[in-house]
């Protein structure tokens, strides 16, 4: 098993994203809408529907080295707004 960390309402993981979704949802009836920020991307942003049926959001970024780090955010943690779409960039959260 690896350890995970938790900082304020973020939980940062090191085990691979299908696993820590297949468990989430399986042992804490949650819906789990996954997301990836490949080195590609840069800008370490996401967007996910406000009409999509979740209420955890998995955050998977991979580094150059194809490292991987992931966050569980909370729905209701993301930004309430107007629109089709709400973002969560990786930089976001209180260190």
């Amino acid at each position: 098993m690896t350890a995970s960390l938790l900082r304020g309402d973020i939980t940062i993981f090191d085990v691979p994203a299908v696993v820590i979704a297949w468990f989430w949802a399986s042992f804490f009836d949650d819906w789990v809408e996954i997301k990836t920020i490949s080195p590609e991307k840069g800008k370490g942003k996401v967007l996910v529907k406000r009409a999509g049926n979740f209420n955890k959001l998995l955050v998977v970024k991979i580094d150059e080295s194809f490292r991987f780090e992931s966050r569980m955010i909370d729905r209701k943690k993301l930004a309430k707004g107007k629109g089709k779409n709400a973002s969560y960039s990786w930089g976001s959260e209180s260190e």
